[in-house]
């Protein structure tokens, strides 16, 4: 009743708080008690309060061994897990695995067809390729969102070259084009993007700004390295919308991260990109 009115945190609550353990009136097998903590665990999503949730899915984790050959039951383990991953910033690891349980919900011989059965052989085929889709959104955001490196050029480049991607709706297939391609984002891209975004994605970060905002500066910045020799701290600010300053320290970050080659030589106060040096 309570979820039904979109009191998920207090049906989460009143959930967690009912005795599954033997020594209670009642036994409860291990599958009662997975699903019981797939549900509050996404009940608690429902509110982002993903710290609780992941102790929910922890526990569903170890319960969920002796449950191996459910497809059911280990779809939404992995759809929590993905979740709790996204609301922790982990968006590389979030996007892997929302991907992987795109392919989950793909109709068995097809690549998003619709007509027959779902992957769980008891849903129409047209649900599972919904939930396929929201999936597969869903890891695009996360990657885009990922910091630059190449672990996430892998990523990009699987997910830019499936074609159920093309389809989505929102126009997020370009925004993919042009983040796999490495070209440079304008603002009215990024904000056309920021509509498909999460509460937790437009979350401040300790210096004050976004996760969007610092990924985009760091993919663009990125996307310089390919376009220019060597660019003046002064020039790069201008490029990225943010100060000098904080253009050099962004650079060195991902410089000695190994995530960019390149030199910075504070004294001419400018940055060389390594891999085009040897260009002219």
């Amino acid at each position: 009743v309570l979820e039904a009115q979109g009191e998920w945190l207090r049906a989460a609550q009143t959930l967690a708080g009912i005795n599954l353990d033997s020594n209670n009136a009642r036994v409860f097998d291990d599958r009662y008690k997975l699903e019981k903590a797939l549900k509050i665990s996404d009940l608690y999503l429902a509110c982002d309060q993903s710290p609780k949730a992941e102790s929910f899915v922890n526990r569903a984790a170890y319960l969920l061994n002796s449950h191996k050959e459910d497809p059911e039951l280990q779809y939404r383990y992995k759809s929590c897990y993905a979740r709790i991953l996204d609301a922790k910033c982990k968006f590389l690891e979030a996007a892997l695995r929302y991907y992987e349980i795109s392919n989950l919900r793909r109709t068995p011989g097809q690549a998003g067809a619709t007509g027959g059965e779902g992957a769980s052989g008891s849903a129409p085929a047209s649900a599972g390729q919904d939930e396929a889709e929201a999936m597969l959104l869903n890891a695009i955001i996360c990657i885009i969102l990922a910091r630059p490196g190449p672990q996430r050029s892998r990523v990009l480049a699987t997910l830019h070259k499936d074609e159920r991607c093309i389809k989505l709706a929102g126009g997020v297939y370009t925004i993919l084009q042009k983040v796999y391609m490495e070209r440079i984002l304008q603002p009215s891209e990024v904000q056309a993007f920021a509509t498909l975004l999460k509460p937790h994605h437009r979350a401040p970060l300790e210096d004050g700004t976004t996760v969007l905002e610092q990924a985009v500066i760091e993919h663009n910045l990125q996307s310089a390295s390919r376009l220019y020799k060597n660019i003046s701290f002064d020039e790069l600010g201008r490029m990225l919308g943010i100060d000098p300053l904080r253009a050099e320290k962004t650079a060195a970050s991902m410089i000695g991260e190994g995530r960019m080659e390149g030199t910075i030589d504070q004294v001419d106060r400018f940055i060389y990109f390594s891999h085009l040096k040897s260009g002219g």
